[in-house]
């Protein structure tokens, strides 16, 4: 879905917005028409109100969600547009609003949240669709590294 999609928007509230950085930026790394909403004085509604069945949302929804993402998935799903979400374990209805849901284990011994299996997660996604996109998301990749070599964007690293 994330391969195949005409527009994928990635949705994070919260200290999910984090994560849904992360996934914007992988994604965008092998594919065109990726978005982070909400951005800066964005409202999420405004920015996912053009799309349909061929588009995808992805969304984080980790622990202390606020409750517009249960509201937006509503809506999403009345408009039958596939959105997966990664969630915590206790993500409950929340989670039964999206096509495919991956909760996470978020909580541990310690006293804040874990979010190393949170970032796995996401990071195995971001390899499957590099798989999946095969030869257009290798040469994406490429593109991106030759021209940010050739705008010297980074120094050498010496070892």
């Amino acid at each position: 879905a994330a391969s195949k999609a005409r527009r994928v928007m990635v949705v994070g509230l919260r200290n999910s917005h984090f994560f849904a950085a992360y996934m914007r930026h992988q994604l965008t790394l092998v594919r065109d028409s990726v978005d982070l909403v909400p951005m800066p004085g964005q409202i999420v509604m405004e920015e996912v109100a053009n799309l349909d069945a061929k588009d995808l949302v992805i969304a984080i929804g980790l622990r202390r969600r606020p409750a517009t993402l249960k509201k937006v998935l509503e809506w999403l799903r009345g408009e039958e547009v596939p959105v997966i979400l990664f969630c915590d374990r206790f993500a409950g209805t929340t989670a039964s609003l999206a096509t495919w849901a991956f909760p996470c284990e978020t909580r541990g011994v310690s006293t804040v949240d874990s979010y190393v299996g949170v970032m796995s997660l996401l990071t195995h996604f971001c390899e499957r669709v590099v798989s999946t996109r095969r030869d257009a998301g290798r040469d994406r990749l490429k593109r991106i590294e030759a021209h940010l070599s050739e705008a010297d964007e980074f120094e050498d690293e010496i070892f």
